[in-house]
């Protein structure tokens, strides 16, 4: 018995000391274990001293309670610690065969991850001393060590991240952060459930809960994201981004789907993103580009191995876009993109980036904007001009980046509270085909006048546009442009003169249709209603057309793009290089006006054209076409004006062949001008005009009728630039019997000449008639009622008074011309020619006396057939013995002249008769020299020339005989061996 209780003492003393061994192991060896072996393993290891706080392990219950671990990085810093770590094993590991832990519990981890300076990441140094040591991988059907663990608990958890690689270090901490994972095994028969929750100090939250499996490896759950601050994904990417998530707040949520056998799949839904009150701004400012605005996806799944990503919808609602155009011409928005240092500084710092894979798919079908507001300013121009789309309603359906597959846009948004625009189109993203229509309605054009500004000196008071266009762009890049478009209650001011410029009540066109290729426009129809025009020349003679389409100094934009010509100096692009070809096939004018002043002429003249209406038929840019032109108007609103004809207005080669004519237009009107170029004011007088004006090759051809019906000089007006002429005549000269002056003035110009205008030039024409109508007005009459230039000039024969058969003509035009101009009043000279005439005189009065005397010697011999005077003065003896026979009978039986007394001193039938000639031109030389013609008989033959002339006009009876007037007798010199009597007028 003895020995039995002795046995079972020793039995009990063994069992007493191997349990305080077990325990005094468990309790003190095994912790002081630990600690030295940690301790020396991360000393010779790292080459740095960790820390950690009390250590107990209770050998009975197998549980290891560890508590304030600090593991220090490179730069004396912690990198991973926790407060309090508990390892519970489990017994069942025994027959398990595996490690197996009811509970693993960790307090307030603590994990610094740093991505340095160089790209390294500090983590990474921890897997160093088991590189060397790496078993070979496992074959390819290995099965994982197994592992169980009922609970794992992380609690109170952080971790902080360092990204010093980027420009700007990024620095962020997630506290608390709480783990669980439950009933884990690295075989197949447990759940791994886990659950994992994390939170910044900011508010910002996730969790993730799920299960996975280790073999196969794999893992499905669900996870979730609240209030993540937009400023902190910024801060993160900000270095490779050009602007800030100033505001915003992120949550999502989904669940996932991962395998990693047989194939790799990773499959993720997200239900809903959802960004709110997000605000974005260029880094560094304090303005606002985008604010308040909200986005949210909903059903988005990403399928790794389908390569394929589907966003079911994208809406971004509310929100307003702050963009501008600042004085440089830069786009505010730009500001967003990232600088180009910032980019390659970020992917410089960056690990490369895996190549992207071609296949992948990214599909969102349904894309909305609504109730989004953008406010548009335009400060290059003076002033600002600024324009607010609010709302704006985007749905883009359909969308895809799988090739050949289109989409849907429907777009509408108004303008400025004022005009609504909507479009659809649909687009090929793969071609860049599009098909689109256009809808703008009530488009406040008054809002586009700082562009107007920058190019004219015109004040747009208002216009209403309103268009329907139909879009086609093809895949080769043609676009084609077509509609109806209306321009409404449109009224500009010329901001020099403070005056309406161009106005109308509507503009209509209908039919537009654009190509670009072949490059053409084309218009079925232009409908004007009430247009509205003003020309005025100012003082200065410049066009106000000219100077209200030139900008005011300073206003024009640097950043308009112009040209410089041959002379290096610079303006804006015009014309059409491309030459495009334009058709327009009718434009109708309904109830236009225009209106001209002349302030640089004094007085001031104006004149206005109201009621026009017509049209324009066939305007095009082809050289060869004649667009036909008909309209009808009013001139000062009672004289009928019409216009006609065929023009090329759209062609490089201008072409005009136009008719005008205008009736019935008060003459008082143009007063101005005839003041100025003529000197005089018109008291009365209507103008009616037929013009036609032919251009071609940029030269003018005018032929204009005027006709001018009772006009009536009023008193002189003093002007440096009047002709000094007597115009009362002129008027005379070209009105005729019935108050009607017709004139035809011809008038050419080149329209490249800028002192080149219509008007002044027609008075210049005007006063070129008038001056040479007084100065030639013979010439004016002859040219009318014929008679040629010399109608005037009636030759006589020295001595005659006969009219001959040229004088009688010329007169008998002459009377026509006085008939026909009952103002004129004729002086006819009383002309003769002292020595001319007076030798046909004398030998008229000689061949008297020789008839005289030649009757008496027949008498007195008796003879029954006396001898003609003529048959005696052919025989040169004969006359010779009656011219000397007169001699004497006028000087007595005295001495005879040379000749004669030579020949009475011999016998008469010894004289040569060659001598008789010369002897008979010697007697009557004698016998007319001692008796002169006298004055009074050279005035007599003088009035019976003028009393002869006045009978050829006055015979008839038809013209008064108190317009012509007999002047004094006057010699005059002998033209061309004829006595000449030059008509007047006055």
């Amino acid at each position: 018995m003895t020995t039995r209780i002795r046995r079972w003492q020793i039995a009990l003393g063994v069992i007493v000391l191997v349990t305080v061994a077990y325990a005094i192991t468990g309790f003190v060896g095994v912790p002081r274990l630990l600690r030295s072996q940690l301790l020396s393993f991360v000393s010779a290891h790292y080459g740095r001293a960790a820390s950690i706080g009390e250590i107990r392990f209770n050998p009975f219950t197998l549980t290891l309670d560890a508590r304030d671990f600090s593991f220090p990085d490179a730069d004396g810093k912690p990198l991973i610690a926790f407060g309090r770590l508990v390892l519970n094993l489990d017994v069942a590991s025994v027959w398990r065969l595996a490690p197996s832990f009811s509970e693993i519990g960790i307090e307030r981890p603590f994990v610094r991850a740093q991505l340095r300076k160089d790209g390294t990441l500090n983590l990474a140094e921890l897997g160093k001393p088991f590189a060397d040591a790496a078993a070979p991988p496992p074959p390819p059907d290995a099965k994982p060590a197994r592992l169980f663990v009922d609970r794992l608990d992380v609690s109170a958890g952080s971790v902080t991240y360092e990204d010093d690689s980027r420009a700007t270090p990024f620095r962020a901490q997630l506290q608390p952060i709480s783990f669980e994972l439950r009933n884990f095994s690295t075989t197949a028969r447990t759940d791994n459930t886990y659950a994992l929750a994390g939170a910044s100090a900011s508010g910002e939250k996730f969790a993730w809960n799920g299960s996975l499996s280790v073999a196969p490896l794999g893992s499905q759950g669900r996870f979730e994201v609240t209030d993540l601050q937009a400023h902190t994904v910024w801060s993160y990417l900000r270095d490779s981004l050009g602007f800030e998530l100033s505001s915003g707040l992120i949550s999502f949520n989904g669940e996932y789907r991962f395998a990693a056998a047989p194939a790799l799949a990773l499959n993720v839904d997200v239900h809903t993103v959802s960004v709110a009150d997000l605000g974005i701004r260029p880094a560094g400012q304090q303005a606002e580009y985008i604010q308040h605005a909200s986005v949210q996806l909903d059903d988005t799944r990403l399928d790794l191995a389908g390569q394929r990503v589907a966003i079911g919808k994208i809406v971004l609602a509310g929100g307003t876009v702050r963009a501008w155009r600042d004085e440089q011409g830069a786009i505010n928005l730009m500001d967003l993109m990232p600088a180009p240092g910032a980019t390659a500084t970020a992917a410089a710092t960056s690990p490369p980036a895996a190549a992207p894979a071609s296949q992948w798919v990214f599909a969102a079908p349904d894309i909305a904007i609504g109730k989004l507001r953008v406010e548009i300013e335009d400060r290059l121009v003076k002033p600002s001009a600024g324009f607010i789309l609010d709302p704006i309603n985007v749905t883009v359906r359909g969308y895809t980046t799988a090739p050949g597959k289109p989409l849907d846009v429907e777009a509408g948004f108004r303008i400025n509270d004022s005009a609504q625009l909507q479009a659809k189109a649909q687009v090929s993203p793969d071609s860049g085909a599009v098909a689109a229509h256009v809808d703008l309605d009530a488009f406040d054009l008054a809002s586009l006048q700082p562009y107007v500004n920058a190019y004219t000196r015109i004040r747009l008071l208002s216009g209403v546009l309103k268009t329907g266009l139909d879009i086609q762009r093809t895949a080769n890049g043609a676009l084609e442009i077509s509609g109806d478009t209306e321009v409404s209650k449109f009224r500009t001011i010329d901001r020099g003169l403070r005056q309406d410029f161009v106005k109308w009540d509507a503009l209509k066109l209908e039919g537009l249709r654009y190509r670009s290729a072949p490059q053409s426009l084309g218009i079925r129809t232009i409908t004007a209603r009430a247009p509205y025009a003003r020309v005025v020349i100012a003082p200065d003679q410049t066009l106000n057309i000219v100077e209200a389409t030139t900008p005011m100094p300073g206003t024009a934009p640097p950043a308009v793009q112009t040209v410089q010509d041959t002379g290096g100096a610079a303006h804006a692009t015009a014309g059409n290089p491309g030459g495009m070809r334009i058709d327009i096939g009718t434009v109708h004018i309904v109830d236009g006006a225009a209106n001209f002043a002349d302030f640089w002429i004094q007085p001031n003249y104006s004149v206005s054209l109201q009621g026009m209406n017509g049209s324009v038929v066939g305007l095009s840019s082809d050289p060869q076409s004649r667009a036909k032109v008909t309209l009808e108007g009013k001139v000062d609103r009672y004289a009928p004006a019409k216009i006609g004809g065929e023009i090329n207005l759209l062609s490089a080669a201008l072409f005009t062949d136009m008719k005008v004519s205008f009736d019935g237009v008060e003459m008082n009107s143009v007063t101005p001008y005839s003041g100025h170029f003529a000197g005089y004011k018109i008291d009365k007088g209507k103008l009616s005009v037929d013009v036609s004006y032919h251009v071609e090759n940029r030269k003018l051809e005018a032929k204009q009728r005027f006709v001018v019906d009772q006009l009536q000089l009023g008193e002189p007006v003093e002007s440096p630039d009047a002709v000094h002429l007597p115009l009362r005549l002129a008027v005379a000269l070209l009105r005729d019997r019935n108050g009607v002056i017709d004139l035809e003035l011809p008038l050419t110009g080149s329209l490249d000449d800028p002192q080149f205008r219509v008007g002044p030039l027609v008075w210049k024409v005007f006063v070129n008639v008038l001056t040479k109508a007084v100065t030639a007005p013979f010439a004016l009459l002859g040219s009318l009622f014929g008679g040629g230039e010399e109608m005037n000039l009636i030759d006589f024969q020295p001595g005659a008074a006969v009219l001959d058969t040229a004088a009688q003509e010329r007169l008998a035009s002459l009377g026509r011309a006085l008939r026909e101009r009952p103002q004129l009043e004729l002086d006819v000279p009383v002309s003769y020619a002292t020595e001319a005439d007076g030798a046909v005189l004398a030998a008229q009065k000689l061949h008297r006396q020789l008839q005289a005397l030649l009757d008496r010697q027949a008498r007195t011999q008796k003879n029954a057939n006396p001898q003609t005077l003529d048959a005696v003065l052919a025989d040169p003896a004969r006359r010779f013995d009656l011219l000397l026979a007169q001699y004497r009978l006028d000087n007595g039986a005295g001495m005879a002249p040379p000749l004669a007394t030579a020949i009475l001193a011999m016998p008469r039938e010894k004289v040569d008769p060659a001598t008789f000639p010369a002897a008979g031109d010697e007697l009557e030389r004698a016998i007319t020299t001692r008796q002169p013609i006298t004055e009074s008989e050279l005035e007599e033959l003088a009035q019976a020339r003028a009393r002869a002339i006045q009978d050829s006009l006055l015979g008839s009876g038809e013209i008064d005989p108190a317009r012509v007037f007999l002047l004094g007798a006057k010699a005059t010199p002998v033209t061309e061996s004829k006595v000449r009597v030059a008509l007047s007028l006055k």
